[in-house]
This record gives structure tokens, sequence and C-alpha cells, in this order.
């Protein structure tokens, strides 16, 4: 599988990833041939690149699962564009409230362990991307936080709407491979306090809602001020931060440090969860161990790297510890339980071996 910008397809090439529009019809399956018309359908739709099979690569193995959850995701992303779109010329969102509850139906009233899987973004919807996944991860979060349903909602919404202020943002600098300037990186903060300032002075929007976009506001002032945000390193400020508040923190970084771009590799689930172990005074450890709770990190048949340079196979998991499971080494064939303290001492798992559009390689163990 490899990742190609649209000006290098070739017709004949055959399509690793499906393709949905804005209502969640199929468009294109995966294993299609490309052909001259699709080529320039996908530069009409604004596409960048795509995922296309090596020429001898067999079909993925891509569960019933996996497949509703790009769907769901590109018809949420489609709904959220139009409404936020929308709102900042000054027409009321039509679908949020309704993507929410959705959102909540699907990731926020189950403790079933679900796939969370990124896929490519373009210029046009990147942002609204990262909405859709930032309130779908603070949705399964808040299940196992016992949000109450109101709040939780309140929550999804927020997430939502979280940021809208990049449509005030030039387009160039959004768009920007590689680092902004101190100038261009403030020009994005203020449009995002435009964004912010927004929704809560809109007294439509619900008050559950509005104080959460207040808090993001607060902390952007923080850095606004060039005083630098105290939440992640000063304990008592952490306090004062509503739980949801932190859970909508801890999901915009996992999304962003798992998200697809052209010009950004992707951290593997795994070890963004080793990002945030690794800054447990900033996120709180609580928070990240529900994203653990709500998604498949280390399922049975993962390949992983582990830390003696070795390659192993999931074949099992840690009632008490998901993030060592047993593990059969392929360089000596013994199982290793990575919950057992003596055994994790000497052997880690360092990352998880994936494919190029950052699902993990799944063995058949049957």
């Amino acid at each position: 599988m490899q990742l190609l910008k649209i000006a290098e397809l070739k017709v004949g090439m055959r399509l690793a990833k499906p393709v949905y529009n804005k209502k969640g019809v199929l468009l294109f399956g995966i294993g299609t041939e490309l052909t001259e018309a699709a080529i320039s359908n996908f530069k009409n739709m604004g596409l960048y690149a795509m995922y296309v099979l090596e020429p001898q690569e067999p079909l993925p193995l891509i569960t019933d699962e996996e497949i509703e959850f790009e769907r769901f995701n590109a018809t949420a992303t489609f709904m959220l564009g139009e409404d936020l779109e929308g709102y900042v010329k000054g027409v009321k969102p039509k679908n949020i409230e309704l993507l929410a509850d959705e959102i909540q139906k699907r990731y926020g009233r189950t403790a079933r362990k679900f796939k969370f899987i990124q896929t490519l973004r373009s210029p046009y919807d990147q942002m609204y991307k990262h909405c859709v996944n930032m309130a779908i991860m603070a949705a399964a979060i808040s299940k196992h936080m016992d949000f109450k349903p109101n709040e939780q909602h309140y929550l999804i919404v927020a997430a939502l709407l979280s940021d809208i202020g990049k449509l005030y943002a030039a387009p160039e600098i959004l768009n920007k491979e590689g680092k902004l300037t101190p100038e261009e990186l403030r020009s994005v903060r203020e449009a995002q306090m435009k964004g912010y300032d927004l929704v809560r002075n809109d007294y439509t929007i619900s008050a559950g809602v509005r104080r959460y976009i207040a808090q993001m506001a607060d902390k952007l002032q923080d850095k606004m001020d060039s005083v630098g945000s105290s939440y992640g390193d000063d304990e008592r400020e952490q306090r004062k931060m509503l739980e949801g508040s932190k859970i909508l923190d801890v999901s915009s970084m996992f999304d962003l440090l798992t998200a697809m771009r052209i010009y950004k590799a992707p951290m593997s689930l795994f070890s963004a969860l080793m990002f945030f172990e690794d800054r447990n005074s900033e996120y709180d450890e609580g928070i990240v161990g529900c994203i653990v709770k709500s998604i498949d990190v280390l399922p049975v048949g993962a390949c992983v790297e582990l830390s003696n340079g070795a390659k192993g196979l999931v074949v099992g998991e840690s009632e008490y510890y998901a993030l060592r499971p047993r593990v059969l080494s392929f360089a000596d064939n013994q199982i290793y339980d990575l919950s057992q303290r003596k055994v994790y001492e000497q052997l880690k798992i360092v990352d998880i071996m994936r494919t190029m559009d950052n699902r993990p390689i799944i063995k058949n163990v049957l």
C-alpha cells in the first residue's frame, strides 16, 4: 500500500481505501481500478492524495465495523462543515445537535471497545475531522467517567464547536507545511479566540456548552499573553478545570498525535498513549486510562516491535494491564506475559507494526 498525491495517480491503479460522499454513500470501494474519470473526480472533490495498492498486493482485510466507522466519519465531517461554515456567516447550526446525539448514542453509551481509525485529511476537511474525532473520543471517555447524559451531550457539542475559529484564519497559514512563524501562530490563535467569542456570547447555545468553550478560551488567552498555559504544569490550576475540559484537552491531543496528514507521519495509538504516560503531570492519568478502556489499542493478532529488537504477536490480553498483553516472540517462539513485573522489566512493547494507513497489522491467528 502506498500514499500518492492525486497528480501521481495513474489509470489502472487500485484503491486501498473507500471514498464516500457527504451522505455516506460509497463512491469508490476498496480495490476499484482507477479510470481517468475517477481521477478527475478526486481532483474535483479537493482530495490531494489517495492510498493505492501495490501491483500484486491483495485486498486488505477490513471489518464491517471499520467500514461503518469510516462511513459515519465521512458523513459527520460534511454535516459539521456545513454547519460551522454557515454559523460564522450568521446562520444557526441545524445539524450539530443531531450529530452530537448520534455520536453519544454510538460511542457514549456502551462500554464495548471500538475500532478508532484515522483517515487522510484534505485541506478542506482536516479541521472538521479533528472536531468529529475529538467528539467521539470525548463521548467514549466520559462514558467511563460516569458523566450524566446531559453533561455528556454538552461535552460532545463543545468538541464539535471547538475549532470553529480556524474558519477565520488564512487558509495558506493553516495549510502551511512546516512550523509557523510567531506572527502566523498568533494570527491563528487570534482567529481561534474569535471563534470562541462567537460561541460563548451566543445565548441560544446551552450554558453547559458555553462554559467548556469559555475554559478553552481562557487557556488560549494564557498562551497569547505569553505567560504559558499553567493548566498542565500547575496542580492547583488543574483542579480548577472542569473534568469535561480535561477530557477535551486529552481528546484533542490524542487526535492530533494520531492524525494523518500529507506532510506529517502519524503516531500509532500505542505511541500516543506512551506520549501521555511521559507527561502524566500535564494530562490527567485517569482520563488517559479511559482511552485504553474505549478503543482497541493492542488487539489479539496485532504485530508489535519489542524492546529487544524482535517482532512479536499479541496472543492474549491482560486482565489488569491493557497495554501489557501476552506476546509471542518470533525470535525464540516463546510467549511472554508482560503483565508480570519481572518480565516487563526485561521486555516491553516499543510500538505497533502498522500498515501505511495507520491500521495495526493483524495476523490470522486461527
